[in-house]
């Protein structure tokens, strides 16, 4: 009888371990080197174990000026308030290249696109991406609507609704493959 005990013993302190080594490894793995990035108007939750984190770096980049803020909440806030924002953007884009935007969307939100392209002889590509890795793979190829959540060429006025449906990074492009610029 003892021996059964002993064996029955042996196997939940092994159980025990290998379930605590294992937590403790998947709490490094999602932590450890992470990088985040945001775009205007984004904000994103992050739920660390103090035991493990010692410290955590923001940097901004890209803008001239500054605007970002961290805050700390002993209880995580709830995320169901609703913002509507609008940002504007005139630019020009060259030859054979691109213009991205970032932002950090949560689950059923609505992403709404305006876009007024000045040239009706060269059209643009519009595309709406979720994650660094698609708009990377976009990029390689931006004919190709692969990668993409929503891809159209862009002529005149156009209105796009995208609703989001995980949170996520997302990004909003425009690509001009044309020779010549487009505004």
């Amino acid at each position: 009888m003892t021996f059964m005990w002993d064996n029955v013993c042996s196997c939940i302190v092994i159980l025990v371990l290998f379930w605590f080594i294992e937590s403790i490894t998947l709490s490094f793995v999602g932590v450890c080197g992470s990088n985040l990035q945001l775009g205007s108007y984004s904000s994103h939750l992050i739920e660390i174990n103090s035991m493990l984190v010692q410290s955590i770096e923001v940097q901004q980049n890209n803008r001239p000026k500054s605007g970002m803020m961290l805050y700390g909440f002993d209880v995580a806030p709830p995320l169901d308030g609703k913002i509507n924002w609008t940002e504007m953007y005139d630019v020009s884009i060259p030859p054979k290249s691109q213009k991205e935007w970032i932002f950090y969307l949560n689950k059923d939100s609505q992403l709404d696109v305006f876009v007024s392209v000045n040239s009706l002889v060269a059209p643009l590509i519009l595309v709406i991406l979720k994650g660094r890795e698609s708009i990377d793979e976009w990029k390689d190829d931006p004919i190709s609507p692969d990668a993409t959540m929503y891809w159209n060429n862009i002529y005149g006025s156009s209105k796009v609704t995208q609703k989001i449906s995980e949170s996520s990074t997302y990004y909003v492009a425009i690509g001009n493959i044309n020779h010549q610029n487009v505004k």
